[in-house]
């Protein structure tokens, strides 16, 4: 094993433990956003989902929202697609 893997059990290196806390329930808090039926002219109400979760979680940085809104969207699109 090289220096930079790590082995079974040992200790979580992964920051940022309050986004990962609250990632089903902003998920989720933006799932109306990309429902089948929230679409307008085709284009999803994404940019809804930014302002839902900076409303509901003020600390968050830009960044962390972004990338609860990109994860939600690829959580989303892939449920929404059709299995192989």
């Amino acid at each position: 094993m090289r220096e930079s893997e790590t082995a079974i059990g040992s200790a979580d290196r992964r920051v940022h433990a309050r986004v990962r806390e609250i990632f089903e329930d902003a998920v989720e808090c933006v799932r109306p956003f990309f429902d089948r039926d929230s679409f307008w002219s085709e284009v999803p109400l994404a940019h809804f989902a930014y302002r839902a979760l900076r409303d509901r979680y003020p600390d968050l940085t830009f960044a962390e929202i972004y990338v609860f809104v990109g994860a939600a969207a690829r959580i989303y699109a892939a449920r929404r697609s059709p299995s192989p």
